[in-house]
């Protein structure tokens, strides 16, 4: 990749802050930066997004493009191991560890590996298409990364360690910007072949077919209980912790002890996330009477047993 090649991004001075800076930074610059971390104690600081915002204020619908893909993984990833699947893909990279990377704090209890992985994007992509973008980087990822990040007016903070000798690694992987216009993503993929999913092979055109999916997939990794229903991994959040799913069979239900939204245990599991039609809707129950109702003979009215009066009036 040319170093000198430039992206557009957004810069913002804290959490708080919600009118973007607009800048433009070489990759070459990226990478500098990325190598050499700031030394502050909390976590709070200067952070930046991909996205640009039009006009200039920091809301979801605000977002016109962007220009790389930023995942944060936070669910017992590995560094070295998560890293070889991007390197398998040939296109460049950087990745740096967090704020808390193998620190003890609120959301990483025990201290696990804790990194970011910011990877150039050939072209901007529009912000309608990103979802399908996200869906499979989700995918690549087993759902170690952090699923907040769907959102497209995500910031991100600028490398940070707490202490001069926290632990802090960075990676820099050469190659090519990656071309998602060359992925297989629902955005990219012919309406023909899937309206949809982001997976040729996993396509659903009712809700209620891709909820038995995701039924079958708990099931196959998960355990049955005594009371009656599966417990699995929340790919999500990899089964760390409380993250177990549960599913019951008998009334179809599927619950995330984190309390994920339907959505993102979909994503985490490969499977096109979004409002799909119901089948029973779209295909009202016919109901048919038997043959034999329209056979049935009744027998014949008894008119003499009527009184005499309504007898001559039934009789006319």
């Amino acid at each position: 990749m040319n170093a000198l090649m430039s992206f557009r991004l957004s810069i913002f001075n804290g959490k708080t802050d919600t009118l973007p800076k607009e800048a433009q930074r070489t990759w070459a610059h990226m990478c500098e930066r990325f190598e050499q971390p700031a030394v502050r104690q909390v976590k709070d600081g200067s952070l930046f997004s991909p996205a640009i915002f039009q006009p200039a204020h920091r809301l979801q619908k605000n977002v016109t493009e962007l220009s790389l893909l930023v995942l944060d993984y936070d669910h017992q990833a590995s560094l070295e191991d998560d890293l070889a699947k991007w390197r398998v893909l040939g296109c460049c990279f950087a990745a740096y560890t967090t704020h808390s990377h193998r620190q003890v704090t609120k959301s990483n209890p025990e201290a696990e590996e804790r990194f970011r992985v910011v990877v150039p994007l050939a072209v901007p992509i529009p912000a309608e298409k990103f979802p399908a973008l996200w869906q499979w980087a989700a995918h690549l990822s087993d759902g170690k990364i952090d699923s907040q990040a769907q959102d497209a007016s995500r910031m991100y903070y600028t490398p940070a360690i707490a202490s001069a000798d926290a632990p802090y690694e960075s990676v820099i992987v050469d190659g090519e910007p990656l071309d998602w216009q060359t992925l297989e993503l629902e955005s990219n993929a012919n309406p023909e072949q899937s309206e949809h999913s982001n997976d040729k092979a996993v396509s659903f055109e009712f809700h209620e077919d891709r909820h038995v999916e995701l039924c079958q997939r708990i099931t196959a990794r998960g355990t049955l209980n005594s009371r009656g229903h599966y417990d699995a991994q929340c790919l999500a959040h990899n089964g760390k912790g409380k993250t177990a799913l549960a599913y019951f069979p008998d009334s179809g239900a599927v619950t995330c002890n984190a309390k994920c939204t339907y959505d993102a245990l979909l994503i985490a599991e490969g499977l096109p996330a979004g409002r799909l039609p119901s089948k029973f809707r779209a295909e009202p129950e016919q109901w048919e009477l038997p043959a034999a109702f329209y056979e049935y003979n009744l027998p014949d009215f008894p008119v003499a047993m009527l009184p005499a009066w309504l007898r001559a009036f039934v009789q006319g």
